[in-house]
């Protein structure tokens, strides 16, 4: 595949390639922003009914989202990827046993409970999880409503036993946080990396942010307050982030890596959401301005069909190719740039076929409660 692995080696060391090696940070800051959403329309939405919401079609909602074009995307592989590439390890790529025998625990969102050898769309893990916990969410948010100190004890203890959990299993398997360290890539997502009882913290983290954002939504701070939250946010995710590099990192006792393996999660995840309660409360500056960019909302719109369709791509490029290709930073770059592109291409294709007409079937089958109010209304002022 590479040219020179004596490159791809040096490539790993380098201090700017470390952000590559610990992505697995990036997929925290979805489980935050899911809990964050959810947490603040959801207690928005109790705040006017005295807390009741049909819980049934809560539910129903999070499937009918999420489920249509993820199934498209499953019979996709399986019936159509093995004709649209070639090459000397494509045919080896193409077979997907995984997808043809176990599609069903996919769409039944129980995927990650089994190894990743069994995994269609291994990709595809964070949703079983974001599934699992959107699942056990009603019981926090109805006592974030009804008894607020109590949802955020409950809410402050299961964080907590979310982070002994990692920091335990991390400590009895030796494995570093990277996917990639130690050489135990498989056994440490088996073990630790897509178990929801190990990847739930950052998700708490974004339910406590929203539920600040619901019982403060003018949260007013000291400058001496905001200056001290980014200079501590953003020096300690850089911490997070770079610590395990060459340049820094030692041989680590099996508790120290327990230690950082149980908090990295839930502290990335708390600096991210400093970030969002600065700016939702006009303390982002620039970051802010940058954020609330109009280029991101159509973007925006696409990112769940992106997130699917993204590997397929690249796979397909990577295991299409008839030469080793260099691994240096020109040819990487433009790799890079040509599978953003290309996926943000298919994804909307397949949200323009599938995502969205199901998204607006749903409303004309299930119309929401405004709607309700404001056709009942408008019928009175037509009698009236």
């Amino acid at each position: 595949m590479y040219d020179d692995t004596i490159e791809v080696y040096a490539m790993i060391r380098r201090l700017d390639f470390t952000v590559v090696l610990q992505a697995e940070y990036a997929v925290d800051t979805f489980f935050l922003l899911s809990g964050c959403l959810l947490t603040y329309l959801t207690l928005g939405k109790m705040a006017h009914t005295n807390g009741k919401l049909p819980w049934g079609l809560f539910y129903f909602h999070r499937f009918w989202r999420l489920t249509p074009v993820y199934a498209a995307m499953i019979l996709f592989i399986i019936f159509l990827d093995p004709y649209i590439g070639n090459g000397p390890l494509w045919y080896r790529y193409i077979d997907h046993p995984s997808c043809e025998k176990y599609w069903w625990r996919n769409l039944l969102y129980i995927s990650n409970f089994f190894p990743k050898s069994e995994m269609c769309m291994d990709w595809s893990w964070y949703l079983p999880n974001d599934m699992q916990f959107f699942i056990i969410s009603p019981f926090i948010l109805i006592l974030l409503h009804k008894v607020p100190k109590v949802g955020a004890g409950l809410l402050a203890t299961l964080t907590a036993i979310s982070i002994l959990i990692k920091a335990s299993l991390t400590a009895k398997y030796g494995m570093v946080s990277s996917i990639f360290g130690g050489g135990v890539a498989g056994a440490y997502w088996d073990k630790i990396y897509d178990k929801p009882w190990t990847r739930i913290s950052p998700y708490f983290v974004g339910m406590a942010v929203g539920f600040i954002m619901v019982r403060r939504p003018h949260l007013r701070m000291r400058p001496i307050v905001v200056l001290c939250g980014w200079v501590l946010a953003s020096a300690v995710g850089l911490v997070v982030i770079y610590v395990f590099n060459n340049a820094f990192y030692r041989d680590w006792s099996l508790e120290e890596q327990g230690i950082y393996n149980g908090l990295a999660s839930f502290t990335w995840a708390s600096c991210v959401g400093w970030v969002i309660l600065a700016c939702k409360n006009g303390y982002g500056g620039w970051i802010n301005t940058f954020l609330s960019w109009n280029f991101w909302v159509p973007v925006g719109r696409l990112t769940y069909t992106v997130y699917l369709v993204h590997p397929i791509i690249v796979r397909n490029i990577i295991f299409s190719n008839s030469n080793p290709f260099s691994f240096t930073m020109i040819p990487i770059s433009t790799r890079f740039t040509g599978g953003i592109v290309l996926s943000h291409m298919v994804a909307f294709v397949f949200a323009l076929a599938i995502e969205f007409p199901f998204a607006n079937l749903e409303k004309l089958l299930i119309p929401s409660n405004v709607e309700k109010k404001k056709s009942e209304k408008e019928r009175n002022k037509e009698q009236a």
